[in-house]
């Protein structure tokens, strides 16, 4: 078990307990993706 494997479930069930929000709302943009999009915008 790496230690960024249980920082990721420690953030999720924190987002969780906090939004409450579905696992499908993880599927939004992750950080490694908004570099593209801004590219694509600029």
């Amino acid at each position: 078990m790496t230690t960024e494997l249980q920082l990721f479930a420690a953030l999720l069930a924190w987002r969780r307990d906090i939004d409450s929000v579905p696992l499908p709302e993880i599927t939004l943009p992750a950080p490694g993706a908004t570099p593209h999009s801004e590219r694509k915008t600029a």
